[in-house]
């Protein structure tokens, strides 16, 4: 409630106390018979009217201050205008951090406003690693030999650990040697094998980077920082929040002591890294609704990315590659200089080649090149309940690729794939992703192959410009 609106209250308040008293006054004066009438005129018709004069002059001042649509809204809701109000002068004092960044200068960013942390090893960041928010990273401002040694040593043991919380755990400086091998090197990042290995370096102290108060980093000697996805927008600018959890050399407390408390740390503070109860998807039998299909697609956001669908050797290959290459997400972040997606030629006899990296082939069974290639003729998506309507497009693409003739088990195929009362579509879609995810990482393959929610067009995302034919 506005002072002025408080005013009017209190002061119409005294004036309704104050009647009886006037009333009292004026009916008890027996002698002057003509005060009467002259007060009641001037309290009903001077006093009185001039208290809503107050107030059409106030709305008169508001509406000429704000504009007609404000003011209005500064008067009848009251509790609305306020908010904007505290929102208009809170927006005055922020950080605009898309048009002018953190403060560069210690000094400036130490007079940065601070958030009310609920934990005392929390801490503010500018940004996080996108895709790490389950990576315990090994943190460090001085140094430790002891649980370097640890950590550079027996980084397999104290994954497997970890392996319950469904998190693994980095040690940056021996990150980058994953990338000695060539083979992960280019499923991780096809362009850039001329990158020489030993420019790859980084330290304990890397991710003190993103703290938006350096003066922090004093607070983490040596210990694991927990990348988190969560953010807070108190100054009107995004706000993400990692913690911090200390670690002691193992001669200063045992070091079985710390893993355990550690790990009870964790459950109590990042409850979702807790192992979940194992989800198991009903069958369905009988009569199927014509969305059958696109229920059972397996969507690959971010949040749902997985494995599963791929044939068995695909699955294999995929996940021995991330094995070997653990903490993949903040090893992209920290080395990719841009994501460079390749040209995909397809030639007159319909091969499939990415031409900026290294003329890579993929390889699809017939049909399921067919499949691709229908999604390809198609940019703006198909619907898996309307893939009837493209039964004969897929035949006459069929008959492109294998010019020999169908037979009864392949027209039967493409019937079946184009049934969307069926799962037939979905065992394509999935060998589509194999063929790429086979090839490299998800973060790239992700734009060749077809996706999509469910309930909307399924696509491929790349860029109609870079797909040319011969």
């Amino acid at each position: 409630m506005s002072s002025w609106q408080i005013f009017f209250i209190v002061y119409f308040g005294l004036v309704v106390c104050a009647i009886p008293f006037f009333l009292r006054e004026i009916l008890n004066d027996k002698e002057n018979e003509t005060y009467k009438p002259w007060t009641l005129f001037v309290f009903f018709v001077l006093f009185v009217p001039f208290l809503y004069l107050i107030l059409i002059v106030e709305c008169c001042r508001r509406l000429c201050k704000y504009g007609w649509r404000l003011g209005w809204v500064s008067i009848r809701h009251v509790d609305l205008f306020d908010r904007w109000e505290s929102i208009k002068e809170a927006k005055a004092k922020r950080i605009d951090k898309e048009l002018n960044g953190w403060p560069e200068d210690p000094i400036e960013r130490a007079e940065c406003p601070r958030l009310k942390m609920h934990r005392d090893n929390e801490f503010e960041c500018n940004d996080y690693i996108h895709g790490a928010e389950r990576t315990l990273i090994y943190v460090a401002n001085e140094t430790c030999p002891e649980l370097e040694d640890l950590f550079e040593n027996h980084l397999d043991e104290l994954n497997r650990w970890a392996a319950p919380m469904r998190t693994n755990i980095v040690y940056l400086p021996t990150l980058f040697k994953a990338l000695q091998d060539d083979e992960i090197k280019s499923y991780k990042m096809p362009w850039a094998s001329d990158i020489p290995n030993n420019e790859m370096t980084v330290g304990n102290d890397y991710m003190f980077r993103f703290l938006i108060h350096p003066e922090d980093r004093e607070r983490m000697k040596h210990g694991l920082y927990l990348c988190q996805s969560i953010v807070r927008s108190d100054h009107y600018v995004n706000t993400y929040i990692s913690s911090y959890y200390e670690l002691l050399s193992p001669s200063e407390k045992d070091w079985g002591v710390q893993l355990e408390e550690l790990k009870q740390k964790l459950y109590n503070e990042a409850f979702w890294l807790m192992p979940g109860p194992n989800c198991t998807v009903k069958n369905t039998a009988g009569d199927e609704p014509e969305d059958f299909a696109d229920n059972q697609f397996n969507t690959q956001q971010p949040w749902s990315e997985n494995v599963d669908d791929l044939m068995i050797e695909i699955r294999e290959r995929v996940e021995k590659l991330r094995q070997r290459g653990v903490g993949e997400h903040l090893l992209l972040e920290l080395i990719r200089p841009k994501k460079k997606l390749s040209q995909m030629l397809i030639t007159k006899d319909y091969r499939l080649f990415l031409t900026d990296y290294n003329n890579l082939e993929i390889k699809m069974e017939p049909l399921v090149k067919a499949v691709y290639l229908l999604f390809l003729n198609h940019p703006e998506g198909i619907l898996f309940k309307h893939l009837p309507d493209y039964r004969e497009e897929l035949t006459q693409i069929y008959v492109k690729l294998r010019p020999n003739g169908m037979s009864d088990r392949v027209k039967q195929s493409i019937e079946d794939v184009t049934n969307p009362l069926l799962n037939s579509i979905n065992e394509k879609c999935a060998r589509i992703r194999g063929a790429f995810v086979g090839q490299f990482d998800d973060w790239l393959a992700k734009h060749y192959y077809i996706d999509g929610m469910r309930g909307e067009p399924k696509k491929i995302s790349l860029d109609h410009d870079l797909i040319v034919w011969e």
